[in-house]
């Protein structure tokens, strides 16, 4: 089997933005997989509240070689999905919230880095028991 990670945020200005994007992930060799947009991490403006970032795993029918570029990293996630020919649910989905605080920025850029890795954490050791437990 292999399987497509997405990681978006639906509260981005100017809608939702694509974060990380890999495809043809392997059995559980995350390495292996197509990075179709390499990961940037949680990035909330000022003034523009909490921000959800979305982990999504799918399970792919087949695999996917698509081209993505930076002006690809805002699109709606039914138009991506589209793109992507991805059809139904997640197998798995988990998610982080981040803010953007004027008045204690260095605090609040320490909690983001700590959900940012934790989140990460969290995905990996899930996905890899969800992959294993599916082979």
């Amino acid at each position: 089997k292999k399987y497509i990670l997405i990681m978006n945020d639906p509260d981005a200005v100017g809608g939702n933005r694509i974060h990380w994007l890999v495809s043809n992930i392997s059995g559980n060799h995350f390495n292996s997989g197509n990075h179709m947009l390499f990961y940037r991490g949680p990035a909330p403006p000022r003034n523009s509240g909490i921000h959800n970032y979305i982990f999504s795993l799918y399970e792919m029918t087949h695999d996917n070689h698509l081209f993505f570029t930076e002006a690809n990293r805002k699109i709606t996630m039914t138009d991506l999905l589209a793109k992507l020919n991805v059809t139904g649910q997640p197998i798995y989905s988990t998610r982080f919230t981040s803010q953007n605080s004027q008045e204690d920025g260095a605090f609040q850029k320490l909690i983001v880095l700590l959900k940012k890795y934790t989140g990460l954490l969290l995905l990996v050791t899930i996905m890899s028991g969800v992959i294993q437990t599916q082979l």
